[in-house]
């Protein structure tokens, strides 16, 4: 309970107005990092496509924070498919920056998309996830002015999309 505590007011900390980051190196780092564990450990290839530098409102350790996760639960949903694969992506829309991550796993079902956002949900089974990266990820986003979604129009798989105000 005290290590869930300390996870959820991490997530809640105030944010300073003037952290940025270049998000496309930081999901260039993500990428690295969960291909070198995660991705290997269940033979799941992670494809990004960033291009240039974009600068987003945020700092980088919260939101790295928020594209492990989103990997990660990529990773592991692809894992098991015939071809399992992962992509994420970067593109700047109405002056926000736009990062979506793909999946080819099962997708996530209409019945539990509701949920997803909530404390200690999850769809990974008892063993598998704590139903925290998904609430912890939406608190980092929204409270630097973005917001975080499961795609309901995506097929083969899930989206999840990520909106991030850029710098002026």
């Amino acid at each position: 309970a005290r290590i869930i505590d300390n996870l959820l007011a991490y997530a809640r900390r105030d944010a300073c107005p003037t952290e940025t980051c270049e998000i496309n190196g930081l999901i260039r780092e993500a990428v690295e990092a969960v291909t070198n564990c995660q991705g290997r450990r269940e033979c799941v290839a992670i494809e990004a496509d960033v291009q240039g530098e974009v600068t987003v409102r945020g700092g980088g350790g919260q939101l790295d924070i928020v594209l492990v996760n989103l990997l990660v639960n990529a990773v592991q949903a692809a894992a098991g498919m015939p071809e399992p694969r992962v992509r994420i992506g970067c593109r700047v829309e109405g002056g926000q920056a736009v990062v979506s991550v793909t999946d080819n796993g099962p997708g996530v079902s209409p019945a539990d998309r509701p949920r997803l956002f909530e404390p200690f949900f999850t769809t990974k089974g008892e063993s598998s996830g704590t139903g925290l990266g998904l609430p912890i990820s939406q608190s980092i986003v929204t409270r630097i002015g973005g917001s975080i979604h499961c795609d309901p129009d995506h097929e083969g798989g899930a989206r999840f999309v990520v909106t991030l105000p850029l710098v002026a």
